[in-house]
């Protein structure tokens, strides 16, 4: 099962990953951390033993079931132990049971065992600042360590993100050549949605984004835009932005359909196809992730556009759509062999129109590989 392969590969990862920076016992706390290691999302927290090998997921009432089959699906030696007031009041039959609540639970545990591991950054601020005045230098922040892990992709995550990005291009060209005269924004999204999901996608990575002309001035336009009257047709530019998601991992999509012969038009989606090069091109192991970000601002600016691209030139990708590394002019990140990332450069002209292109991209061997195939910019 493809599911557990994954499950088993990022356990061998992060226990390498906590043993090379001397973390025996730690904590793992986040929804999508969770998410990262059982491949379900739920609610509570992960507690690992690496000297006695010795695991035990915590969670609600409202979780222990999707748990539980996972662990029993893939033969995962864990311990669930359920927690909070509900367990009064359900049949639950964990090994262990606790009426406490989360903050409570994460109180006691870190108070009786100081020489932990917790990720810090997910800890609920209540108990951060309580640990922090404590000033218990025993009590080390994993935090960066458990962002490097998610951000170092192992073999079946970046097969999951390519076969999310199959399913996403593959939807998208799909959907574009059923276009008709009188189709409108919101007859593509309902379409392009469908699509998705009849070749294979588990859920969407985001709300899709598919907006013409003015609609596409805005990087995240108002919600009504995507399901607006207007037919697609008889615009100049139609953007759409998408991604599907596949064995819990996502993926990131951005085209540009031209329907106008203006040959401004024309000239500044070529501009933005070159700006993506550039960028690519000043991606290597080692290199910090603001250079891409930055050589991608240098070229516009010699357009007289820098101006008008108002965000990021990219982030990773993974279990969420939008995680480390993230690229920048500010991003104090690096790249690394086995990121996975997006590279989206985009110019925006408000109350006019706006471009953007975007690929899911992976950095292996010192090489940068697409994920998607197709042209940025469709003619």
């Amino acid at each position: 099962m493809f599911e557990c392969e994954l499950t088993r590969e990022k356990l061998r990862q992060l226990e390498a990953t906590l043993t090379a920076n001397s973390v025996s016992r730690t904590l793992i706390l986040g929804n999508h951390n969770i998410q990262y290691i059982l491949g379900v999302e739920s609610s509570g927290f992960f507690y690992m033993d690496l000297d006695s090998k010795s695991y035990s997921v915590y969670v609600a009432p409202i979780d222990y079931g999707k748990v539980l089959k996972i662990i029993e699906d893939c033969g995962l030696s864990f311990e669930i132990v359920v927690y909070g007031k509900l367990t009064e009041l359900t049949s639950v039959t964990a090994t262990r049971v606790y009426s406490n609540d989360y903050n409570a639970l994460l109180r006691q545990i870190i108070s009786e065992d100081r020489n932990i591991g917790v990720n810090m950054d997910a800890l609920p601020y209540e108990l951060r600042s309580e640990f922090s005045r404590s000033n218990d230098e025993k009590i080390k922040d994993i935090s960066a360590i458990i962002s490097q892990v998610r951000a170092l992709k192992t073999e079946k995550e970046k097969q999951a993100i390519k076969k999310s990005s199959e399913i996403t291009e593959k939807a998208v060209l799909q959907t574009i050549n059923e276009i008709d005269s009188e189709t409108t924004v919101r007859e593509f999204k309902s379409k392009l949605i469908r699509n998705l999901y009849m070749n294979g996608a588990e859920s969407l990575a985001f709300e899709p984004i598919v907006v013409v002309d003015s609609d596409a001035s805005y990087p995240h336009p108002p919600e009504s835009s995507s399901a607006s009257g207007r037919k697609i047709k008889s615009s100049s530019v139609f953007l759409i932005d998408v991604g599907a998601k596949k064995h819990g991992y996502s993926s990131d999509m951005t085209r540009i359909v031209l329907y106008s012969s203006s040959n401004r038009l024309s000239e500044l989606a070529e501009f933005l196809e070159y700006t993506y090069w550039v960028a690519v091109d000043k991606i290597s192991e080692g290199a910090p992730c603001r250079d891409a970000d930055l050589e991608a601002r240098r070229y516009l600016s010699r357009l007289g556009l820098d101006k008008y691209f108002i965000h990021s030139l990219g982030h990773g990708v993974g279990i969420e759509v939008h995680e480390p590394p993230y690229i920048s002019p500010f991003s104090k990140d690096t790249f690394s062999d086995n990121n996975v990332f997006t590279i989206e450069p985009g110019i925006y002209f408000r109350n006019r129109l706006g471009l953007r292109v975007e690929n899911t991209l992976v950095l292996e061997k010192n090489r940068v590989e697409s994920f998607m195939n197709s042209s940025l910019v469709i003619r």
